[in-house]
């Protein structure tokens, strides 16, 4: 597929990022409870609530706009340093990111892109986003799915606990910031909403993906272009991997030894 690349300064509109911050409150989460909160975007760290560190460091990457927040409302009183654009959660994650869209399509109309981000990962900086940015941009791609190699996570956070992909080229954790087109969603809602609906069903995976792709996977003989070539072949458009050096990028907090290595980085700096 021939495709123009797209760098930031050719962007016909500015740069939005969605910050999911939704999720059902749960009063047995290890992380609330610990916390005292409701909400897990609300969890303090170096005095502010998570959420308000991945919000400064969009902001501080100099590329980032506008911010629409799922899940959280004004009355949670986060003085954001963007203007931002609150929308209530819609359920699980797709159906979050398709509200969220629906509220950019308002905010800046014919936006080209925009920036899917996690609310926990509060290491996260304004470099670091650039730096995504300029690597997914650069790909030309519509769909830049964000990857942090094993090896670059575990010299950066020995013992953080995170999942890995095993591939033929390597391990990998999903990151938590990805670039994407938004008409994407827009055109492939039912499938993607399948597509998560499935994610702890290998059977639904199969007959989504094709069993063929499935047990490559399991028996490890995947390799990241391959993700590329199928995830293209389903949703039509040019998809790409992305990984970064940064693994702040895909460190989230998920659980309480998370929580306390984000805290004590967050003391040492």
């Amino acid at each position: 597929m021939n495709h123009s690349i797209v760098h930031f300064e050719d962007l016909s509109t500015p740069l939005a990022a969605i910050i999911g911050a939704g999720g059902s409150y749960n009063p047995d989460d290890p992380l609330l409870v610990h916390a005292g909160v409701r909400h897990k975007a609300l969890i303090p760290i170096g005095g502010q609530p998570m959420i308000l560190h991945v919000a400064r460091a969009l902001a501080d990457s100099g590329y980032v706009s506008q911010l629409i927040i799922v899940g959280l409302g004004q009355e949670h009183g986060v003085d954001f340093p963007l203007p931002v654009t609150h929308v209530p959660e819609a359920g699980g994650i797709f159906q979050n990111v398709l509200t969220g869209i629906n509220a950019l399509k308002q905010v800046v109309p014919g936006a080209e892109r925009v920036l899917l981000c996690s609310t926990d990962i509060p290491l996260v900086t304004g470099e670091m986003v650039r730096h995504l940015v300029d690597l997914a941009l650069n790909t030309g791609a519509d769909v830049c799915y964000t990857v942090v190699r094993r090896q670059v996570m575990e010299r950066r956070f020995p013992g953080c606990g995170r999942s890995y992909a095993r591939l033929r080229d390597g391990q990998f954790a999903g990151g938590d910031v990805h670039l994407v087109n938004p008409a994407v969603f827009e055109r492939n809602r039912r499938l993607l909403d399948d597509m998560m609906g499935a994610r702890k069903n290998n059977l639904k995976q199969a007959r989504l993906i094709g069993i063929g792709f499935l047990l490559k996977f399991l028996f490890r003989r995947l390799t990241l272009a391959d993700g590329e070539r199928k995830a293209e072949s389903i949703l039509g458009v040019p998809c790409r991997v992305v990984p970064v050096r940064y693994a702040e990028l895909g460190m989230d907090v998920d659980k309480l030894h998370q929580l306390d290595l984000v805290r004590k980085e967050m003391e040492t700096d």
